[in-house]
């Protein structure tokens, strides 16, 4: 794989499967990683069976106070984002027709 000195990933839902095959396939570029993972536990055992730079960062996509922290995090610890795979999904019940779904309710998935 290309070198990918310096720049810095965000990779969401990669505490395991193909998340976390996305963080080991870029750690392994030389890019520092940030695994999201909704819980920091299995986050942190993730990222103990992979190699090169990479940290956890607690984060649920549908919670916006862990957005900012994650934002806030990455900025303080690397200043820039240069990689973001939202690899986290979300189950939604689509209980209305398509013609009413209201933006809250995309931003979830």
């Amino acid at each position: 794989m290309e070198e990918c000195q310096a720049r810095v990933a965000l990779v969401t839902g990669a505490n395991q499967g193909i998340g976390e095959e996305i963080v080991r396939r870029l750690a392994a570029t030389g890019m520092t990683v940030y695994l999201g993972a909704r819980d920091i536990s299995p986050g942190q055992r993730a990222a103990e069976d992979l190699s090169g730079d990479i940290r956890v960062v607690q984060l649920d996509v549908t919670d916006q106070l862990q957005i900012d922290a994650a934002v806030n995090y990455i900025d303080s610890n690397s200043g820039k984002l240069d990689v973001l795979i939202n690899n986290a999904g979300v189950v939604v019940e689509w209980l209305v027709p398509a013609d009413q779904v209201s933006a809250s309710l995309t931003r979830r998935v």
